[in-house]
């Protein structure tokens, strides 16, 4: 009976040691499996970071940009603040029409003071 119990014991030894080896196995896929998620979750908070710092040097670009326009129009508006504004119309490119000539200094009589004729 001893060679039985001892084939018997032989397949119980070789049974647990397929069950170990499966169960090995197993942890050693879940634990890879879990080093390519946290391997993922760097590489899409690198993405995010990377994307948060592209965003952030479009706003300072921007705000470059909007300061030099800025700069450009009061350096060339600058000169003309002191201008009359009639002036500036009969200098734009469209030039004034005739109508609007006479409509100017028919205003421009209305709105000055007479003067005496002494």
């Amino acid at each position: 009976m001893k060679p039985c119990l001892s084939a018997a014991n032989a397949a119980v030894e070789l049974e647990r040691k397929i069950k170990e080896n499966e169960l090995n196995t197993e942890i050693a896929v879940e634990q890879k499996k879990r080093q390519i998620r946290e391997a993922q979750m760097e590489a899409d908070i690198a993405v995010e970071q990377q994307r948060s710092q592209l965003v952030d040097r479009r706003v300072e670009n921007d705000k470059k940009e909007a300061e030099s326009r800025g700069q450009m129009l009061r350096a060339t508006l600058e000169p003309l603040k002191d201008v009359d504004w009639r002036t500036l119309m009969a200098a734009s490119s469209g030039g004034i029409s005739a109508k609007s000539l006479v409509a100017m200094a028919f205003r421009d009589l209305a709105t000055t003071p007479k003067r005496s004729a002494n």
